[in-house]
């Protein structure tokens, strides 16, 4: 995942258009090259409520790049997951 580090989200910020959301359950928001608009979360996302959950993803298509640690402890009836393979 190299995402999250801090000269990707530097170099690729206006391709990406990166935005930094504060509060509670901060995001890094931004879109793929193909315009999927994602959330990056800065917090452990399933310690969030399902409620608070679909309101940040209210204009977003997905949670986008999680690791695998992060994925398996998320309840599998409240979230799906996509496996994007290269």
């Amino acid at each position: 995942m190299s995402d999250p580090t801090f000269s990707n989200l530097y170099l690729f910020r206006h391709v990406h258009d990166f935005r930094y959301l504060p509060g509670p359950l901060a995001c890094i928001a931004g879109h793929t090259y193909d315009g999927v608009r994602y959330l990056l979360p800065l917090f452990e996302l399933q310690r969030a409520s399902v409620e608070a959950v679909r309101v940040l993803l209210h204009e977003y298509d997905c949670f986008y790049p999680l690791g695998a640690s992060q994925i398996e402890v998320l309840d599998p009836d409240v979230f799906r997951v996509d496996v994007l393979t290269r």
